[in-house]
């Protein structure tokens, strides 16, 4: 089989059957090659999500002696949360170390070609511990998402414990995996232990023969919570069938009980999936295609400050607190307004004060 590589704009490798996805190309074979042409929409949660792991990283560099890569951006792109994150997750660890002699890698490359039967299949492991003389190897991946993340036969730390496997499998004499998620903000983190004789087992029955439909584009389309994070679940008929199911369009009178928990158990995911249709539209008309009756708008503007420290100096030396007590963030126009009326604000802060256009969006001709 040849090579399975894809490039981003960048120039940068990715490999086609990646960890992270790996929920989905195991469950849904199909959606690997149904995604490849459709537009990446960007995602504001996976630049935050890049900037923690950074900080990450830089926390165990420093926690284990190793040399430290310095970070990307200002400071000030990292806010405290994430340092505090960051830190916490140094501290999880160490307490995974123990008292064991260990090695540790940080954010590095894992393959696991030859547990899949697919070349150029690898991954970035966040932290391998490697305990000396024990048999024991942990794999510990940072998440820091809302969205819980299940450590329990987590398809992703299982990979990467096959490309550890194949690794250091024999030099460090590893005969179990302890896979690890931490997630700070929503406090989940656990620990889920696989032999390493299991783990060659279930990459030989289950994944390598999805790994090799996905690849192939061959097996059936599959709904479920791994079509989340799916480019093509806009528009995939499976996800619209879980989604829209009976209950919303049974018409008794009334709704019975039974009928609205049945709908407040999809009405996340169906809120989700409306904003993805959303936002596939948008991205596929920004690049030329023509939704009958609808074109692209904006929705509406909003005034703000254009300089918030040439404010606060305005308001303070008008005897006026500018920040919110609670936090050092400055109050917001309305609340402004209000308290000093609208001439006095066009007054004081109206040179300060612009439109700002709203985002773009689909609209309605005529609109």
């Amino acid at each position: 089989m040849g090579t399975v590589l894809r490039k981003d704009e960048a120039g940068t490798a990715h490999a086609v059957l990646s960890a992270s996805a790996s929920s989905r190309w195991l469950h849904c074979p199909p959606s690997l090659r149904a995604g490849e042409h459709i537009i990446n929409v960007p995602s504001q949660w996976a630049d935050e999500g890049t900037r923690a792991h950074e900080l990450c990283a830089q926390a165990l560099a420093k926690g284990w002696g190793k040399e430290i890569t310095p970070l990307k951006q200002a400071d000030s792109e990292y806010d405290e949360e994430m340092k505090q994150s960051a830190v916490c997750y140094a501290a999880f660890v160490k307490e995974q170390a123990g008292s064991c002699d260990c090695d540790v890698f940080i954010e590095h490359r894992v393959d696991y070609s030859n547990a899949i039967g697919v070349p150029d299949s690898f991954g970035t492991a966040d932290c391998i511990l490697l305990e000396k003389g024990t048999g024991i190897a942990h794999i510990i991946d940072f998440k820091y998402g809302f969205q819980r993340v299940e450590v329990i036969k987590n398809t992703q730390l299982m990979l990467y414990a096959a490309g550890v496997y194949s690794e250091f499998g024999k030099q460090y004499g590893i005969k179990e995996f302890r896979l690890s998620i931490f997630q700070p903000r929503i406090a989940n983190a656990n620990t889920w232990g696989i032999t390493a004789e299991r783990l060659t087992s279930v990459c030989e029955k289950a994944f390598r023969p999805a790994a090799q439909q996905a690849v192939s584009g061959g097996g059936e389309f599959r709904a479920g919570e791994w079509c989340r994070f799916c480019p093509v679940r806009a528009i995939c008929r499976k996800n619209a069938e879980r989604l829209m199911t009976d209950p919303r369009i049974v018409p008794p009178p009334m709704l019975t009980d039974k009928e609205i928990v049945a709908l407040l158990r999809i009405a996340d995911d169906i809120s989700s999936w409306l904003s993805d249709v959303k936002a596939y539209a948008l991205e596929s008309a920004k690049a030329g295609h023509v939704w009958e009756g609808f074109k692209i708008g904006h929705a509406k503007g909003r005034r703000i400050f254009t300089s918030e420290p040439a404010v606060a100096e305005v308001l303070r030396n008008a005897g006026i607190q500018p920040y919110v007590e609670q936090k050092p963030k400055l109050r917001g126009i309305s609340d402004l307004e209000k308290e000093l009326g609208r001439k006095k604000f066009a007054e004081l802060l109206g040179s300060l004060t612009v439109m700002k256009e709203g985002i773009e969006k689909l609209v309605a001709e005529g609109e």
